[in-house]
């Protein structure tokens, strides 16, 4: 089941998190900030869930029987930084381990509804990357929705010294 985000599944969203970030590119490089996640994005994405004005936010969980397997918050943009149009687009999309295997496409068929009630938003452009570690059937999942490529994302490393233990 899709449903609203609660302040009571914070804990379970910050295990997906870590969950995400155990199989994420760069976990070797970097810890989750957990004060911040929950302060900064799952608070402010609840607090914030079904509001009208630009900090309005989509912050959904899937909820199989009580166990949280996967979560997305769709948040408004603005088209070209200063347009009056909008668009969606997702701050965060994670779908654990032991979600079935509809979850994600459950998730993705939420922001559209979401995104379809807002009058103002124009279009739906949710970022797939590297910083997933299957971001490639990710891409596949959202094109079999009916999603086209729009432009690219580029990445260029930054050498950095490691620190000891």
């Amino acid at each position: 089941m899709i449903r609203p985000a609660k302040a009571a599944d914070t804990n379970a969203i910050l295990a997906l998190f870590r969950e995400a970030h155990a199989r994420s590119p760069w976990k070797d490089q970097s810890e989750i900030d957990e004060a911040y996640a929950k302060r900064e994005v799952i608070q402010k994405a609840i607090l914030y869930h079904g509001h009208k004005t630009m900090l309005g936010t989509n912050a959904v969980v899937a909820d199989r029987d009580g166990l949280i397997t996967g979560i997305h918050i769709g948040v408004k943009q603005r088209m070209g930084v200063i347009s009056t149009a909008l668009y969606a687009t997702d701050l965060l999309f994670v779908v654990g381990k032991k979600a079935s295997p509809y979850t994600a496409a459950a998730l993705i068929k939420n922001f559209e509804a979401w995104a379809q009630k807002d009058p103002r938003i124009i279009a739906i452009k949710p970022g797939v990357n590297s910083d997933v570690d299957d971001w490639r059937s990710a891409q596949s999942l959202y094109e079999r929705l009916g999603y086209e490529m729009d432009g690219a994302i580029l990445r260029k490393p930054i050498e950095r010294e490691r620190k000891a233990a």
